[in-house]
């Protein structure tokens, strides 16, 4: 157990003249309050944060006016298969100790440096110490370890303070002071009284509560999680810095649980009792970092950022009122007042959920009576949750109260959005693509999200915010999604003319420029690099793939690169010749026909002798088509493929545009070949269902064989896959053809119980394409020819294929318990 002596000589070793380390928790406006303070009043001759080394060199950035917090470096790294990514946020915002340690020291000509592990040494410790592969480790330090936790292909913040949320001790402090949770425990003893402690109070009380957290832990586990080896890499740099000669001491400003060991490292190391921890990064694995800017909602310990303070917009505001002179309670007082009066207005434009003056001033009395209650001097943000809650909803919280819960979360989290140095820093990618999105009049400023709608038939300036667009999203840039609109490449909804997205600007868009930016340092020639690599990685392919191909020519004139479009071409050429999958050609052949209807919008006059190469691609198609009748499947969804590939070459007969690529004659002789097909019912049913539609069987002809594949119970699900097949490509004939009614309603008739549960997966999908509409007028249908004038049905949709077979089971169950006894005749 930690006892008060303990503490008072662990804050002695960290208070010393040479050496003074200001323990601080990452974004508390209390530390840095107190971290100001100290730099101010001790003028060191350096200051030293923890953080990566590697970001020394942006402090000057970091320092720069025109940086207005909150911004992030961010630093990824990739291993050399490609495919292993790692990306990580520092964030800072103006209350944070580090950034405010920086910021004044470098105001003072101290040197200030970051000194902790790199990311990319984290990163290569954490493979090791989860057993993925040994990261080569200087034995001399005696420490191995892991970083913070990292994903594969995913980012996340490089600080993390689950130490402190996971420490018992803690947990049990919070329960006996009536605090809820960490963070309310921590605001209710730092954050309050902060303005009116002195260095020495402060680094006592976070020492007796990191002292609280490093009892907790485990110290196998610091070493497998990194942190030992991290907080060696530290006290190496302090011991650098207190052997280069100046006047003041050294400050170093880490996080309370590393700071409480620090002096006891610095003091092994300068003995020669503990080395640096040297972590070799392999030459082939790259990577770099950046400043740019972040967002408050990412700083919310809600959102999931391990090491953010919760509700970082109240924090925020206290700060600024505390930084403007106002006495501690006061400030909170103050602050309190205000978020109140924006959660009413910020209610009653989002919901329509007027909150009426005199309720504000009774939720402000509140909020100060529980405060007093608690025996704070003035509000931390549990008071002025639970006083609007109280106040401001008269129902029930979950339902009445959630416009209000919304605005209130939305002022106490914020939505400020930083800026950094125009160009300073920057990869020339992220500069170079958030001119062009102020240049088509997108808003980069603020994380707020956007809709824009695009006309890209009419509109050249359309069709350019489009191909923008479109580029992000093929670099894996998250800014926009594509809500509605035609999907070119992969030929569905081609009926829209307008594209309308959503779109924002956040930390992740500048991230993901910052990694990007190895293809290029303009939007243009990094798409235009990321579509080369493309292509050669489809060429590559070993089975030549002409779906693929022609998507891939699509894609070019969609993102604007006709200059690709040549050697493209050729590829398709070679894959169209190539491929053996009727399928796959039938599509490439549709993919193709849509540059011809698709003029304007994809500027496909630009792609040379389109006309002949959508008449290659068709030619070929039809002679893959020439066997398809005889073929035995491969599975189910070959047969689909089939049938799909059917659909839409005849599809592009009934376009002028694609008509003449086909020769009709052929396509007709093919499709009435795979109506005859025995070994693929779906595919016979959908070609025969063609015939129908073109006007190309005789009267009757589609009932008579659908009353031939159905009769019968030899193959239930063939039969009702056939059904499938018509209704794919006839559809109407299900309530418009009287032949195809009494086919149907009569062969379902004949079949038991038993055949018809054994239909019924395949039956259930033959009908979902119909409409409720459509349903309901083949139910009107099958009503009418059993003599009932109006449908009066129960109908009961949200029934699986199981409950239906239970059902089943269970009435023939009751059918043989009444015959058992002489009554089957009331089954009739």
């Amino acid at each position: 157990m930690t006892s008060t002596a303990e503490v008072r000589r662990t804050a002695a070793d960290m208070l010393g003249e040479d050496l003074v380390v200001v323990p601080v928790r990452h974004h508390s406006p209390g530390c840095a309050l107190q971290v100001g303070r100290a730099v101010e009043r001790l003028r060191p001759r350096a200051v030293l944060v923890e953080g990566p080394r590697s970001f020394t060199g942006l402090v000057p950035l970091l320092t720069d006016p025109a940086t207005v917090p909150p911004v992030a470096v961010y630093a990824w790294a990739a291993a050399p298969d490609g495919v292993t990514r790692h990306g990580a946020y520092h964030p800072f915002c103006e209350h944070s100790p580090e950034l405010v340690a920086v910021r004044a020291g470098a105001a003072l000509g101290s040197d200030v440096r970051f000194v902790d592990l790199d990311p990319t040494e984290q990163w290569l410790l954490d493979r090791a110490g989860r057993g993925e592969a040994p990261a080569p480790v200087d034995e001399r330090a005696g420490r191995h370890g892991t970083g913070p936790r990292a994903s594969e292909g995913r980012t996340g913040p490089l600080q993390d303070e689950r130490h402190l949320r996971h420490s018992r001790s803690l947990s049990a402090l919070a329960a006996r002071l009536g605090c809820r949770d960490h963070e309310e425990l921590w605001e209710h003893l730092f954050e309050v009284d902060a303005p009116h402690l002195d260095l020495r109070q402060h680094v006592e009380r976070v020492v007796a509560y990191c002292l609280l957290a490093r009892t907790d832990s485990d110290g196998a586990a610091l070493e497998r999680d990194g942190t030992l080896a991290r907080e060696a890499e530290m006290a190496w740099h302090v011991a650098q810095a207190l052997d280069r000669p100046g006047d003041g001491p050294v400050l170093a400003v880490v996080g309370g649980f590393h700071g409480v060991v620090l002096p006891g490292l610095v003091a092994a190391v300068r003995g020669g009792a503990l080395a640096r921890p040297a972590v070799t990064v392999p030459a082939d694995v790259v990577g770099g970092h950046a400043l740019v800017r972040y967002s408050s909602d990412r700083l919310d310990r809600l959102q999931g950022y391990a090491a953010g303070m919760t509700s970082p917009a109240w924090h925020r505001r206290v700060w600024r009122a505390v930084q403007e002179g106002a006495d501690a309670g006061a400030a909170r007082r103050a602050v309190a007042l205000d978020v109140l009066q924006d959660v009413a207005d910020l209610a009653q434009r989002q919901s329509r959920r007027t909150v009426p003056l005199p309720l504000v001033q009774a939720g402000y009395e509140q909020a100060l009576g529980l405060a007093a209650l608690r025996g704070r001097a003035g509000p931390v943000r549990e008071d002025v949750v639970d006083a609007c809650g109280s106040a401001f909803v008269s129902g029930d919280v979950d339902t009445d109260g959630a416009g209000v819960l919304a605005a209130l979360r939305s002022v106490l989290v914020g939505d400020d959005l930083g800026r950094v140095p125009p160009g300073a820093g920057r990869p020339p990618l992220l500069a170079d693509t958030e001119a062009r999105a102020r240049a088509l009049r997108l808003h980069v400023d603020d994380v707020e999200r956007r809709r824009a709608d695009l006309d890209v038939y009419r509109r050249p300036d359309h069709r350019r915010t489009s191909r923008f667009l479109h580029a992000l999203g093929f670099l894996g840039v998250p800014f926009a999604v594509r809500q509605a609109g035609p999907d070119f490449v992969h030929d569905v909804d081609l009926h829209r003319v307008r594209e309308r997205w959503e779109y924002a600007w956040g930390a992740a868009t500048e991230a993901a420029l910052v990694e990007r930016s190895a293809y290029g340092s303009t939007l243009a020639d990094a798409v235009r690099a990321r579509f080369e690599e493309h292509v050669t990685e489809t060429v590559a392919e070993q089975a030549p793939d002409a779906l693929r191909g022609a998507r891939t020519l699509v894609h070019a004139c969609v993102l604007g690169l006709h200059d690709a479009v040549p050697d493209v071409r050729a590829h398709v050429t070679a894959a169209l010749a190539a491929d053996p999958s009727f399928a796959s050609v039938a599509r490439a052949t549709a993919t193709l026909a849509v540059l011809l209807r698709a003029r304007e919008p994809l500027e496909a006059d630009r792609v040379p002798d389109l006309q002949a190469l959508v008449r290659a691609a068709g030619s070929r198609a039809l002679y893959l088509a020439r066997g398809l009748a005889a073929e035995e499947p491969a599975d189910t969804a070959a047969e689909e493929e089939t049938a799909d590939g059917l659909v839409r070459l005849r599809g592009l007969l009934l376009e002028p545009e694609a008509a003449t690529a086909l020769d009709e004659d052929v396509l007709w002789q093919v499709v009435a070949a795979a109506a005859d097909a025995v070994a693929q019912p779906l595919l016979a049913g959908a070609a025969t269902g063609l015939l129908h539609a073109a006007g190309r069987l005789a009267p009757g002809a589609l009932g008579a064989r659908l009353a031939g594949r159905l009769a019968g119970a030899g193959d239930p699900a063939a039969a009702a896959s056939y059904l499938v097949g018509v209704l794919r490509t006839a559809r109407e004939a299900a309530w418009q053809d009287d032949d195809v009614v009494r086919a149907v309603d009569d062969r379902l008739a004949e079949w038991d119980d038993v055949t018809f549960v054994a239909a019924l997966p395949r039956l259930r999908l033959a009908f979902t394409g119909l409409t409720p509409r459509e349903t309901d007028r083949v139910a009107e249908a099958v009503a009418a020819r059993h003599g009932r004038a109006r449908l009066d049905v129960s109908v009961v949709r949200e029934v699986t294929a199981e409950e239906a077979a239970g059902a089943a089971a269970l009435s023939a169950d009751v059918v043989a318990a009444l015959d058992a006894h002489g009554l089957a005749g009331w089954t009739r």
